[in-house]
């Protein structure tokens, strides 16, 4: 089974505020697919602190889609699999916020942490921001573009599986016993 990770970005400290959606699809331990989405917030205010750490600006999503008008295509590419987000909180809040805004019920799937992933395999770093455990990991990384961050996510993954030695994402999780997320149309479970 494949498993796909994700990574939003936010106008502002509004969770519903998603701007940037990037997506990476792994099927047999190969990342099989990348895509990001510029998104076009319900309520168009950047805040100058999340504009300086990811640069996209009002401009930037003037002239495309809302989250509404481009869920069918993201839930298509996602539909039936687990997902992993680094720090998965904060993106499956995102997640969440987002489609309570535009009235859109909760998928049915299960989602897991990167960053609880990585404490559980790598004890001794310092901490588990996403560009520190892809510096330690020696992988190439820029921080706070979408599909850089998605692809960061699912290469901890990879690379988790790799030492632990398992096949997918769910199997790493069981292993590690690292608890999984769900959601339900109208219920979610942290």
């Amino acid at each position: 089974m494949g498993w796909a990770a994700i990574d939003f970005e936010t106008a502002n400290a509004d969770r519903a505020s998603a701007c940037a959606l990037g997506l990476v699809v792994v099927q047999a331990s190969q990342i099989v697919k990348r895509r990001s989405w510029l998104i076009r917030p319900s309520k168009v205010r950047f805040d100058l602190n999340n504009v300086m750490l990811h640069g996209i600006t009002a401009d930037h999503v003037a002239e495309v889609p809302t989250f509404a008008e481009l869920w069918d295509e993201v839930y298509s590419e996602i539909q039936g699999m687990p997902l992993a987000a680094h720090n998965a909180s904060f993106d499956i809040g995102v997640l969440r916020h987002t489609l309570d805004d535009y009235k859109i019920p909760y998928p049915e799937l299960d989602y897991y942490c990167t960053r609880a992933i990585s404490q559980a395999l790598w004890t001794a770093l310092p901490s588990y921001g996403l560009e520190l455990v892809s510096h330690c990991l020696g992988l190439p990384f820029a921080h706070h573009t979408v599909e850089e961050d998605a692809v960061a996510c699912a290469t901890i993954v990879l690379r988790g599986c790799g030492e632990v030695g398992v096949g997918d994402l769910t199997q790493l999780a069981e292993r590690l016993k690292i608890r999984r997320g769900h959601l339900d149309p109208g219920k979610y479970t942290p």
